[in-house]
């Protein structure tokens, strides 16, 4: 469990831990709690509340003993026992569910609304009937008192199934090309539908009159601009028999009084999504509306618009459901776990979880211990001896702790501000002492410039042995024969319009990361490793034997030695590669220029 505060409200995430897989042994399953700390202190409220895969719709029976839920994949309803906090039954399902609705007070009837065009009935053995109906289906909403079924969709018209006769009853037919949503209210039977011109209109299914309109849209064009004429609308809900909430595509929910035409307050989500779902919460003498499109949920007043709080998740939200008369919210989101969330403000936990309260209590009082700590620094008993403040140990001043101290966080900044006062001057000296060195570095390394975009890496090196070439005046003997021929070969590759196409053609480029160059790289590796050591002569003793800088004198002698050191038995200390002595050379010559400058 989690717990977040916003604006002085607590939102206690249900959902918040690691999910233990199905698959481990009990014996594993107990060594990870006991090695975990967050699979410890998850709260488990429902067992395997999930989907395989993503889930799309959560309902509450009317008795509040069963959660519907549906997803996919494969598509799925589960029906889950509250009592037992377990699953009920789960029954797999020919397509993905658009709407469910519980028909009766327990989980013996539903009613599903599928996306390829076909109702899908339910009883308490399994599927009862299925039927196909004329259009997609978007929304469909339950008359109690006459027992019809109305399925609104891609259609101009209503379609009303009465079930009690079976049978198929005249559609009403709208003005509107297509209708997003449907809603009845329980008290006058009045249905509302939500269309795709930005209207709501109501009837009366009785006669199957059309009662009235509500211009949704235009009454939003009009207070926040003509730019919105194309907002459909797509949730409706009713607070109370007079009063219901509007919620359109561009992510803007109006309030009614059905006796107005003129909305009693518009709410922007400021998230430019489509409103989802609408629902309204009655908490002491005020209104709390929720809405929510994929984003968030946001909580906020109903007379004065002021936001309360918000829920937030990683995850798009596709449906939510609050428990009646509580402050428990069931999430079906685009994940394969269901998200469960209490607010103790909406009201307080449902009976079947009653100790969820002494739960949230103590994570309180947990809460409240740790933030006592926040203004405290921890000390020792030798930092306490430097800033001369040993005399307050056994006083309320500091507290024992661990292996050392809490000291107010005021009075350790105070007394380590009397105790070394020339600390900040000290740290400001260091500091500008690191920057001065830094830039120095930086002058001294001569980047390379104008490089090809081919082969880059080839080119500085190049351009680095060239550099080299104007720092030789310092050197002789052998070392400068040796880098006059490196320069002389990298300004050959660089200038001559033979390897032009090395850095210019990308058919040339060498990839370093290629099975065949690491295959290479290896191989000149191994061969370096393996060749044998020579001996190491003085430049003065190699001018003064044999007047010039030949590389075959400097081999042969190395041989001669070899020979001489093989036939009397010895061994000569100073040896060194020829890889080695390549690899001090640029450090020599970079040596050598710093004395002369």
């Amino acid at each position: 469990m989690a717990v977040s505060t916003v604006n002085d409200v607590q939102i206690f995430n249900l959902s918040y831990g690691r999910a233990i897989p199905d698959w481990l042994s009990s014996n594993a399953r107990r060594k990870l709690e006991r090695k975990n700390i967050d699979v410890r202190r998850r709260i488990q409220l429902i067992q395997d509340f999930e989907m395989p895969d993503v889930s799309h719709t959560v309902n509450v029976s009317p008795d509040g003993r069963y959660v519907f839920t549906s997803g996919i994949y494969k598509p799925y309803m589960k029906c889950f026992d509250l009592n037992d906090l377990a699953l009920k039954f789960e029954r797999g399902i020919d397509a993905e569910i658009i709407k469910l609705l519980v028909l009766s007070d327990d989980y013996s009837k539903v009613v599903m609304l599928e996306d390829d065009r076909y109702l899908e009935f339910h009883a308490a053995f399994g599927r009862y009937f299925r039927m196909r109906i004329p259009r997609f289906g978007r929304d469909m909403a339950f008359c109690k008192e006459a027992s019809d079924l109305f399925i609104v969709g891609n259609s101009s018209e209503i379609y009303r199934l009465n079930l009690e006769q079976g049978e198929w009853l005249p559609p009403l037919q709208t003005t509107a090309p297509a209708i997003n949503c449907a809603q009845f209210s329980s008290e006058h039977q009045l249905f509302l539908c939500g269309t795709s011109l930005g209207q709501v209109e109501a009837w009366d299914h009785r006669d199957g009159t059309r009662v009235g309109v509500l211009p949704a849209v235009e009454s939003l064009c009009s207070a926040e601009g003509s730019h919105l004429d194309h907002s459909q609308v797509t949730a409706l809900a009713f607070r109370d028999p007079l009063h219901i909430g509007v919620g359109t595509s561009s992510g803007h929910i109006l309030l009614y009084d059905i006796r107005s035409r003129k909305p009693l307050l518009i709410k922007d989500h400021n998230n430019d999504l489509p409103i989802k779902k609408v629902d309204f919460a009655r908490r002491d003498e005020s209104t709390i509306v929720l809405s929510m499109d994929e984003r968030m949920l946001k909580m906020w007043d109903e007379s004065s618009g002021r936001p309360i709080v918000a829920i937030e998740n990683t995850m798009k939200f596709n449906d939510f459901v609050r428990y009646k008369d509580s402050g428990m919210l069931f999430f079906a989101v685009e994940a394969p776990r269901m998200l469960q969330y209490f607010v103790p403000l909406l009201g307080p936990a449902p009976k079947w979880c009653s100790y969820l309260e002494s739960v949230t209590e103590e994570l309180e009082a947990a809460q409240e211990e740790s933030a006592v700590y926040d203004d405290y620094m921890f000390v020792t008993k030798e930092q306490l001896d430097e800033l001369g403040l040993s005399a307050l140990i056994g006083t309320p001043t500091l507290r024992a702790y661990m292996h050392g101290f809490l000291i107010d966080a005021r009075l350790y900044n105070k007394a380590n501000t009397l105790t070394r006062p020339f600390a900040y001057d000290n740290y400001k000296k260091n500091k500008v002492k690191e920057l001065l060195h830094k830039e120095r570095e930086q002058e001294t390394i001569k980047k390379p410039t104008n490089l090809p975009k081919v082969n880059t890496a080839l080119a500085a090196k190049l351009q680095e042995g060239m550099q080299l070439s104007k720092d030789m005046a310092s050197l002789k003997g052998r070392e400068k024969q040796k880098v006059k021929k490196v320069a002389e070969a990298a300004q050959t590759i660089l200038h001559d319009e033979r390897f032009k196409k090395i850095f210019e053609n990308h058919d040339f480029e060498v990839d370093e990361k290629s099975e065949a160059f690491e295959k290479v790289a290896q191989i000149t590796t191994n061969l370096a490793a393996r060749k044998k050591p020579r001996v190491a002569l003085q430049d003065d003793e190699m001018d003064s034997a044999s007047g010039s800088d030949n590389d075959e004198t400097f081999d042969l002698r190395d041989q001669e030695n070899g020979e001489e050191d093989g036939q009397s038995g010895t061994k000569t200390a100073a040896f060194h590669s020829s890889s080695d002595e390549d690899e001090d050379l640029s450090m020599k010559v970079r040596r050598n220029a710093e004395r002369v400058n």
